[in-house]
C-alpha cells in the first residue's frame, strides 16, 4: 500500500467567484500535474483558485490555508484522501469587480507507489463557481520501472479564458520542473503531447498535436466549464519512431467565456520572438549569463478612451523571473524579466496572460489568452557558420585548381545575441600556405568573419592544406559566479589542390605556363589537344567575365605495386625533384619509400632521356 507523504504546499489560483453552498460555489479552477522523483516516488502539483469571499475562509489566512467547502475538496490517490492545504501565491480582496475576488495557491503532494504501473489520482469537491455541481480534475501516473523519470505536463491555462467567435488560444504545456524538452514544442512531426478537450460549448475544438483551441463561428456566447488534458508522447524506439502515447496525463478545469466580437476589446502585441506555427503564441531563446527582458505592448480597443487595464496570468517561472504590468508615459506594457540566469540554470519557462478592461463601462472586455515560451539555454562559444565561397555555402573540404584565385569567408555567430565575438584567430600550429593571405577579423557584436585568399601556384598540385581557426567570445566579467571566462570553438578546413590541372591567368601564354612547370610549350600543347592555335593567348581576354582555359600540365599515373619515387622518375624519364614538384603530397617522403598502390601521381614524361 502506498502512503501519502508529507503534503507540501504551494498552490496557485486566479479567477472570479460566488459562495460555497449549493448554487453558490467557490471553486474557480484547478490543474494537476506530476513528476517522478525516485523509483516509485511521485510529486503532484495542484494549482487551484477559489473565491476569496467564501464565508468559510478567514483572512488574513494562515499560510498554508485549509480549503473548506460545501463538500470539502479532497485529493485522492489509491483510496488515500487528503484535504487541501493551500500555499497562497496571490489574492485579491476586491468584491466590487468581477476580477477582484479570488485566492490562488499551490499544493504539492508526495506519494510513494507500491511499484511500476498506471495509477489515477483526482481532486474532487463541491461546488463549482456559480453552480451547485461537483467538480473533478484528474491526473494519470505511469511508472515504467525502467529508471526513466516520467511526468505529465504543467498546463498553463488561465482560470478564465475569454474568447470570441473565430478566435484561438493555446493550452500551453511545459515540464513541471521546466526541463528543456528534447522534442521541441509545436513541432508537427514530433509533438510533445496529445491534447483533448471536453466542453459543453458548441463549435469549440482542439488541435491534438499543438493544443491550439479554436472557437468557431457557430459557438454560442456563454460561460462553459471546460476540461483540457494532455498526454505525454514518446519517440524512443523503433516501435515509436512516429510517436506513441504514454499513459501519463495532466488535466486542467477552467471556465471558457465566449462573447461576440467586439472592437472595444483591448489588444496586445508581443515584441520580438518567433511565432509558433498555427497559434498566436511566440517562442524566445536566451542564454545563461545575460539579462532577459520581453515586452508585451498593451493597446486599447477601438472604442476605449483612457480606460484601465488589468492583468490575468498563469506562469511557470524559475525563481528570479517576474512579470508585471508597467506604465511608460502613455504606453502600457507587460514586462517579463530575469536579471541574471546563471550557468547551470538552463531551463524552459512559460507565461500565459490576458488583459482585461476594468473600467466600469467596459467590464468584461478582455483579450484571448496568449502565451510566450522561453527557452533559457546554456551559454556556448561562438559557432562557425557554413563557409561562404563564390557566394555559395560549401562544406569544410574545398577543392581548388592551381592558377585560380579563390576567396573563402570564415564566419562565426554567437547564439547569445547580447554576447560579443572577441576574436577569430589561426591556431598556433597552423601555417598559411605560401602566397596566401588572411584579412584581419571584422567583429560586429555577436558576429564576425575573416577572408582567406589564395591563388595556388605550381608546386602545390596534389597537396592538402589544413587551416584551423579558433573563435572566442568576450570573457565573462559582468556576472560574477554566473559567466566566468571565455568560451572557444575550433573549426578546421581542408583545401585539396588538384594535381596536373592549371587555370590560365590573365595575359598568360602556353610558354608562360610551361615555364612554371619546368617544361616546354610543345609538351604542354601535346597534353592539351583541344588547343588549335598554340601561339595565341589562352588566358583571359578583354571580357573580364571570361575565365581562362584550364590546362592539363601532365599525365596522371596510377601507382603499381613496388613503385617508389625514384623508380617512377626513372620509368618516365623524369627526375625525383620534378616528381616532388608536381606532387606536393609527396614532399616529405624519401625517394626510396614505397608508394601506396592505386595512388594517382602527376607525371610529365620525357622520352628523350628515357632509358
Amino acid at each position: 500500500m502506498g502512503t501519502m507523504a508529507g503534503l507540501r504546499l504551494r498552490l496557485g489560483l486566479l479567477l472570479l467567484g460566488l459562495a460555497s453552498v449549493a448554487g453558490n460555489g467557490h471553486f474557480k479552477y484547478a490543474m494537476i500535474a506530476y513528476e517522478q522523483m525516485g523509483m516509485n516516488e511521485v510529486h503532484f502539483t495542484i494549482m487551484s483558485v477559489w473565491r476569496r469571499s467564501y464565508s468559510g475562509f478567514t483572512f488574513p489566512a494562515a499560510n498554508p490555508m485549509f480549503i473548506t467547502g460545501f463538500k470539502t475538496p479532497e485529493f485522492t490517490v489509491m483510496n488515500h484522501s487528503q484535504f487541501l492545504n493551500l500555499h497562497i501565491l496571490s489574492e485579491n480582496n476586491s468584491t466590487t469587480t468581477e476580477y477582484g475576488d479570488w485566492v490562488k495557491g499551490v499544493t504539492t503532494v508526495s506519494y510513494h507507489f507500491p511499484g511500476p504501473g498506471t495509477y489515477d489520482a483526482k481532486l474532487t469537491g463541491c461546488c463549482q463557481d456559480g453552480a451547485d455541481t461537483n467538480f473533478e480534475v484528474s491526473v494519470t501516473v505511469e511508472l515504467t520501472g525502467d529508471g526513466m523519470r516520467s511526468f505529465s505536463p504543467y498546463l498553463a491555462v488561465l482560470p478564465e479564458v475569454h474568447a470570441t467567435h473565430g478566435s484561438m488560444f493555446s493550452a500551453a504545456a511545459i515540464h513541471p520542473s521546466g526541463m528543456l524538452d528534447p522534442v521541441m514544442k509545436m513541432n508537427p512531426m514530433h509533438p510533445s503531447y496529445r491534447f483533448m478537450i471536453d466542453t459543453s460549448a458548441s463549435g469549440v475544438s482542439i488541435d491534438m498535436n499543438t493544443g491550439v483551441v479554436m472557437v468557431g463561428e457557430t459557438a454560442m456566447p456563454g460561460q462553459y466549464w471546460t476540461n483540457i488534458s494532455a498526454v505525454v508522447m514518446k519517440y524512443d524506439d523503433d516501435l515509436c519512431s512516429m510517436g506513441c502515447m504514454t499513459m501519463a496525463k495532466s488535466s486542467v478545469l477552467f471556465k471558457l467565456i465566449i462573447g461576440p466580437p467586439d472592437g472595444s476589446r483591448p489588444m496586445v502585441e508581443i515584441e520580438g520572438g518567433r511565432e509558433l506555427p498555427g497559434s498566436m503564441d511566440k517562442e524566445f531563446a536566451f542564454r545563461t549569463g545575460f539579462p532577459i527582458e520581453i515586452e508585451i505592448k498593451v493597446m486599447e480597443g477601438a472604442h476605449i478612451d483612457g480606460s484601465m487595464a488589468g492583468l490575468s496570468d498563469n506562469s511557470r517561472f524559475p525563481a528570479g523571473m517576474t512579470a508585471s504590468l508597467a506604465m511608460e508615459g502613455d504606453e502600457t506594457y507587460i514586462k517579463v524579466r530575469w536579471n541574471k540566469p546563471c550557468v547551470g540554470q538552463a531551463r524552459a519557462a512559460l507565461y500565459c496572460f490576458q488583459v482585461m478592461e476594468i473600467s466600469p463601462q467596459l467590464m468584461g472586455n478582455a483579450t484571448t489568452q496568449r502565451c510566450i515560451h522561453v527557452m533559457i539555454l546554456e551559454d556556448e562559444a561562438p559557432q562557425f557558420q557554413p563557409l561562404e565561397y563564390m557566394d555559395t555555402e560549401v562544406n569544410k573540404n574545398l577543392t581548388w585548381i592551381m592558377g585560380r584565385k579563390r576567396t573563402v569567408k570564415i564566419s562565426v555567430m554567437d547564439m547569445a545575441m547580447q554576447d560579443t565575438v572577441d576574436r577569430i584567430s589561426l591556431l598556433p600550429n597552423t601555417s598559411l600556405p605560401f602566397g596566401s593571405s588572411l584579412d584581419s577579423a571584422v567583429l560586429q557584436g555577436n558576429t564576425g568573419y575573416r577572408l582567406f585568399m589564395w591563388t595556388p601556384m605550381a608546386a602545390t598540385g596534389g597537396g592538402h592544406y589544413q587551416l584551423c581557426f579558433e573563435a572566442a567570445d568576450l570573457p565573462g566579467l559582468t556576472y560574477e559566479n554566473c559567466r566566468i571566462g571565455a568560451r572557444t570553438e575550433i573549426m578546421c578546413i581542408g583545401i585539396n589542390v588538384v594535381a596536373c590541372r592549371y587555370a590560365v591567368r590573365p595575359r598568360e601564354s602556353l610558354n608562360d605556363v610551361a615555364s612554371l612547370f619546368n617544361t616546354d610549350w610543345v609538351q604542354l600543347w601535346a597534353l592539351n589537344p583541344d588547343i588549335n592555335v598554340p601561339d595565341s593567348e589562352v588566358g583571359y581576354n578583354h571580357d573580364l567575365e571570361y575565365k581562362g582555359a584550364t590546362l592539363n600540365t601532365g599525365h596522371m599515373y596510377r601507382v603499381e605495386s613496388g613503385d617508389y619515387i625514384m623508380a617512377v622518375a626513372h620509368k618516365f624519364g623524369a627526375t625525383v625533384r620534378q616528381i616532388l614538384f608536381l606532387n606536393a603530397n609527396l614532399i616529405d617522403m624519401s625517394e626510396d619509400t614505397p608508394l601506396q598502390v592505386g595512388e594517382m601521381l602527376c607525371i610529365i614524361p620525357n622520352s628523350c632521356i628515357r632509358d
